[in-house]
């Protein structure tokens, strides 16, 4: 998802009409990636982000080596103002929208956090590290997120902060900005970056002071800087080489422009999503630079070049409609669905939407008042504070709806007394009269701090061995006692084979002697209509009849048939808790039961504690 401040910085490009059809093609397959209608995949179309990084490099420089031709010394502060003139405003409309939106429907078990937390980065420039410190992939996030496309904006300003403080330093020590030096020094930062993003496992420490290194090439500043430097230099270069200075040049230079748009489409249409900057990127972006470079020897004047008006209207807009598209389109579907039909109507409102933006805030903050708006520095102070009050507060009122409805899972919190990890929870008592064992994959990780009370009221020792998918080996292992309470939790995808080997499993345990009462849960309700509970839209009920057409029918045969063998067995059935006659619970009185449509949270496991210390009770009397 991917960025895109480069619109009209100077006269000189900004009529530019091959930068406005890069412009246009790029923000056109981001917007179709994003969007993926059925019938139109664009799986590869993110990389237009990295024609972006290195338009922006091209356009920044020209304004720069420009103001440089025309005498013009290269003031940080004015350089920063403008940055922040032609990028803020439309920007701070849209962290603003989005905060309203996610306060009203989005919901407060992690997802308003992490929108929260990439608000903040983005604020203050540094989302992409804040999407890599909490090992989000991009792909495929574990929750929505409506502003994770900030984080190539975040990659743009942290290049503009660097390349502002180099130019400042260069022009301290009267180094021209055109100069020779300064096009060598540009060429060997970039192959710097362009070495860390491809041997980045190489480098030292890499795994100690990143968190996940499979997603630092695609996030990180370091590993993206050569894709704006390639801008800067071609900018630089163009300014070296004469025009006409051979008679085939311009025939030369059109082939050479032919080549690196097919390029480009290329890499915009062919190849997978992937983190690491391979191939792909190397030829997205040197045929960008090419094409840029290519294109004013190509022909007497590219400005006349005519393109359709839809892509200058593109590419005019292609901020703005960077800005908007992803949000829209990601609030839009989490609301009211991901059909075809309303995808289009999305995709409707997006031109709506970055049509609105750019007249009102783009494009009026950037050309009034001669280009430079006095009062700029003012707003974006005064923004920043705004936003960062406001995302904050975001986080506040999802931790604390979080925490008021007890819709964590066990496992984001430790039980008193573990000597482990959740799902590896293990407590002793002295003079314990047998070892109680939790058993199973996540959903028996879903009621660990249930069954840790439950066994601390009875001076129980316990193991807990869950969050496992594959069937785990005898537990009567983990402890030397000789006699065990074993409680086993799995749910899965209802596969007649995984049933049987799990029936298998539990019969060896009620063969195994130091086994005095062996209790297996049935599946709990599977809630297929089950959304995450938000400020407006509380988690919903579902049919105990409906309920009971999804659930697994198989399992409860194959224990009835061991029941009949064995008479240390205990079938428990979560639907007696968390159902009545008629219906199957999402929540009560305030409390959110589910994380999911399958996984309970505390509160929802909440409800198992009576019959789970009945049981346990009843296994110690008949011991």
């Amino acid at each position: 998802m991917n960025q895109l401040s480069s619109l009209q910085n100077s006269e000189t490009t900004r009529f530019r009409q091959d930068i406005q059809l890069l412009r246009a093609i790029a923000i056109l397959f981001v917007v179709l990636n994003h969007i993926d209608f059925a019938f139109l995949s664009v799986p590869a179309g993110y990389r237009g982000v990295d024609v972006f990084f290195v338009v922006s490099g091209f356009v920044i420089m020209s304004s720069i080596l420009r103001q440089e031709s025309e005498g013009q010394r290269f003031s940080l502060l004015k350089f920063f103002k403008r940055r922040a003139q032609r990028l803020y405003p439309a920007f701070l409309v849209v962290i603003i929208c989005v905060f309203v939106v996610s306060f009203l429907t989005q919901s407060f078990i992690h997802v308003q956090q992490e929108t929260a937390r990439t608000g903040v980065g983005a604020s203050l420039f540094f989302a992409n590290y804040v999407l890599l410190a909490r090992k989000i992939d991009y792909f495929n996030p574990l929750y929505p997120n409506p502003l994770t496309h900030t984080w190539s904006l975040s990659v743009e300003e942290q290049f503009y902060i660097t390349l502002g403080i180099l130019f400042l330093l260069l022009r301290k020590f009267k180094v021209r900005l055109s100069s020779l030096f300064t096009m060598f020094l540009v060429a060997a930062i970039a192959a710097l970056s362009l070495y860390s993003c491809l041997n980045f496992r190489n480098l030292p420490n890499a795994e100690r002071f990143f968190p996940d290194p499979n997603l630092f090439p695609f996030y990180s500043f370091h590993s993206r800087a050569w894709q704006l430097l390639a801008g800067v230099f071609v900018a630089q270069l163009i300014e070296r080489i004469p025009k006409n200075n051979f008679k085939y040049q311009a025939r030369i230079a059109q082939v050479v422009a032919t080549i690196s748009f097919l390029g480009i489409l290329r890499s915009l249409i062919v190849g997978a999503r992937e983190h690491q900057l391979g191939q792909d990127a190397l030829i997205i972006t040197f045929s960008t630079a090419l094409f840029i470079l290519s294109m004013p020897f190509a022909f007497k004047n590219p400005n006349q070049i005519r393109l359709p008006k839809i892509i200058g209207w593109l590419g005019d807009r292609s901020y703005s409609v960077y800005l908007v598209h992803w949000p829209i389109f990601l609030l839009g579907q989490q609301i009211f669905g991901t059909t075809s039909a309303l995808k289009f109507l999305l995709l409707v409102l997006t031109i709506i939407g970055s049509e609105f933006l750019y007249r009102n805030f783009e494009y009026k903050y950037h050309y009034r008042e001669d280009g430079e708006n006095r009062n700029i520095l003012k707003l974006f102070f005064v923004g920043q504070l705004t936003t960062l009050c406001l995302m904050l507060a975001l986080l506040g009122f999802g931790n604390l709806r979080y925490n008021q409805t007890q819709a964590y899972p066990a496992w984001k919190r430790i039980p008193e007394g573990c000597t482990g990890p959740v799902m590896g929870c293990d407590i002793d008592f002295p003079n314990s009269t047998g070892v109680a064992l939790l058993e199973g994959n996540s959903h028996a990780g879903s009621i660990v701090h249930t069954f840790i009370k439950i066994t601390q009221e009875l001076r129980l020792s316990s193991r807990v061995w869950t969050g496992h998918e594959d069937i785990q080996p005898d537990g009567t292992e983990l402890s030397d006692s000789d006699q065990f309470y074993i409680f086993s939790y799995y749910r899965d995808s209802y596969k007649d084979e995984i049933e049987k080997s799990y029936a298998e499993h539990w019969e060896s345990y009620l063969k195994n002697p130091r086994v005095k009462n062996l209790t297996v849960f049935l599946d709990n309700p599977y809630m297929q209509s089950w959304r995450f509970p938000s400020l407006i839209s509380q988690s919903s009920d579902q049919s105990r009849t409906r309920s009971e057409q999804l659930r697994n029918k198989l399992r409860l045969t194959l224990l009835q048939a061991l029941q009949k063998k064995y008479n240390n067995l205990t079938i428990i059935d979560p639907f007696d808790s968390l159902c009545d006659q008629k219906t199957c619970f999402g929540g009560k009185n305030g409390k959110v039961w589910y994380l999911d449509e399958d996984h309970l949270t505390v509160s929802g496991a909440s409800q198992l504690e009576s019959v789970i210390r009945k049981t346990l009770i009843a296994a110690q009397a008949n011991k």
